[in-house]
């Protein structure tokens, strides 16, 4: 699923790692494996995984 996912995302992990620069906050790799963790455990799909990652990515 990571590869599919990351692949889907409308950012890259360029663009992700420029927005986050100078926070603490997760790397590229761990905020991708949060998000397949938390889908996976509640029973989601990849979209759904799609929706969350860059839901995410915008509110940062």
């Amino acid at each position: 699923m990571k590869t599919e996912l990351i692949e889907s995302l409308d950012f890259t992990e360029e663009d992700y790692l420029q927005k986050i620069a100078g926070e603490d906050v997760a790397s590229f790799n761990e905020f991708i494996d949060a998000i397949i963790v938390f889908v996976e455990q509640n029973g989601g799909t990849l979209e759904d995984a799609i929706i969350m990652a860059n839901d995410t990515y915008f509110q940062l």
